[in-house]
């Protein structure tokens, strides 16, 4: 699908490339402004004056301190070119360097064009909350950085959703952004493969890559990568509650463009299960909590075990007086040595 926006600009498919944005630092005119590397033939002669040109005068002086081109010190092109770099950093759209040799040293001058106001924003799809952004421009200053910004922020809220293949790309004419931007095809899960891992039913496994209700990362439903990636993370807990310090692996993730349709491929190594070495517990009222969740020495490791343990036992040692203190170790047996203290070292 071909997208134009109403200023006349066809949509360009991916990689959509901002061209508008790539302005230089640097813009030598008819008025003598000089690149920073014309400055080589004077490069170590005393810098005797510093001046802004194009800033509030407010803001002269502060600018001025900011450089590190400074009276008195030798000029260094290095420096005049950080310096550059540094202004475009603080939100003018372009800056440059005149440089007028004196007799006893170097004047320079730091030419600077002011940003501009993003007057109009032209784009399709303005009502996509995909792009609220890039609509809501409007009256800002036109920084490059920041529309950049901006426009990599919702062509992830597309791929994010599912539009693998969206590409938005924006051209700046003054103050007038056009905005091109074209979804493409909204992908959806084919199949998912789970190889290995056999703690967790592969049902289960797929139940938990997925989320909301299916519609998101499961059979059928839209892909989204940084929501798979933080549900691999969810699964390995839930291996590690089963006593497995299981490793998954990236997943691979094949497209079929054609079709819009992704493959998925999910490896898990779950190693050997974990269970308990030695429990030691002082207290009587410990022991049976621990012993109601299944911790003892031989039974299989669960983390969640662990944690709410540790949670009834800390509530527990509030009422009585106790700083409930748990240290654990493994050992290569696979053991997991649970130690419960009181933090304060009285015994109880």
């Amino acid at each position: 699908m071909l997208v134009v926006a109403a200023c006349g600009h066809p949509a360009v498919r991916a990689p959509a490339v901002a061209a508008c944005h790539a302005e230089p630092s640097t813009s030598p005119d008819a008025a003598g402004v000089e690149a920073a590397g014309g400055l080589t033939s004077i490069e170590g002669r005393p810098i005797r004056a510093v001046e802004i040109v194009g800033a509030p005068a407010l803001a002269q002086g502060e600018i001025a301190r900011a450089l590190g081109s400074r009276l008195g010190e030798p000029l260094a092109v290095d420096a005049v070119r950080r310096d550059l770099a540094l202004l475009v950093t603080l939100g003018f759209a372009t800056a440059a360097v005149r440089a007028g040799v004196e007799q006893d040293g170097v004047a320079l001058a730091f030419v600077l064009t002011p940003l501009a106001v993003v007057s109009r924003v032209t784009m399709p799809h303005r009502d996509d909350p995909a792009l609220g952004e890039l609509a809501a421009l409007t009256g800002s200053l036109a920084d490059p950085i920041r529309i950049e910004r901006v426009r990599r922020h919702a062509l992830e809220r597309w791929r994010s959703t599912g539009y693998l293949d969206a590409a938005i790309e924006v051209r700046r004419s003054g103050g007038e952004l056009c905005v091109m931007a074209d979804p493409g095809r909204r992908y959806v899960i084919e199949q998912i493969e789970v190889v290995g891992g056999d703690a967790l039913p592969r049902a289960e496994v797929v139940r938990r890559l997925g989320r909301r209700g299916g519609t998101v990362n499961a059979i059928g439903a839209r892909y989204d990568a940084e929501l798979f990636k933080a549900n691999l993370d969810a699964l390995a807990l839930a291996y590690m509650d089963l006593g497995y310090s299981a490793e998954i692996h990236a997943p691979v993730v094949q497209l079929d463009r054609r079709r819009a349709r992704v493959a998925i491929r999910v490896s898990i190594d779950q190693g050997t299960a974990y269970r308990y070495g030695v429990v030691e517990i002082p207290w009587p009222a410990g022991r049976a909590v621990a012993a109601s969740l299944g911790i003892s020495t031989g039974r299989r490791y669960s983390a969640i075990a662990v944690d709410r343990a540790r949670e009834r036992l800390r509530l527990w040692g509030e009422d009585h007086g106790i700083d409930v203190r748990m240290d654990g170790a493994t050992r290569a047996t696979h053991e997991v040595d649970l130690k419960f203290s009181d933090a304060v070292g009285y015994a109880h």
